[in-house]
C-alpha cells in the first residue's frame, strides 16, 4: 500500500512538473518572437534567428553537454571499480 501511494504521488508530481514546464515554454515562445543578429567577430558571418529559438538551442546544447559529461564521468568511475 505504501509503495502504491508513493508511486501515485510521484507520478502525479511528475505530470504536474511537465505541465508547468510546457506552459512556461509556450509562454516564453509567445513572448519572444523578436529576431536577433548573431555575428562571429573575426569573420563577416552574420545570421538572423528568432530569440526564443536561440535560447532553446543554447539550453538544449548545455543539457546535452552535461549529459555526455555525466556519462563519461560514470564510465570512468565504473572502469576504476
Amino acid at each position: 500500500m505504501k509503495n502504491f501511494l508513493f508511486s501515485l504521488f510521484s507520478n502525479t508530481i511528475g505530470k504536474v512538473f511537465y505541465l508547468v514546464t510546457a506552459l512556461f515554454l509556450i509562454s516564453f515562445v509567445i513572448s519572444n518572437k523578436e529576431t536577433v543578429n548573431i555575428t562571429l567577430w573575426p569573420f563577416s558571418f552574420n545570421i538572423e534567428v528568432l530569440l526564443f529559438l536561440l535560447v532553446l538551442v543554447v539550453f538544449l546544447a548545455g543539457f546535452i553537454c552535461g549529459y555526455i559529461y555525466k556519462l563519461l564521468k560514470n564510465k570512468v568511475s565504473n572502469d576504476k571499480s
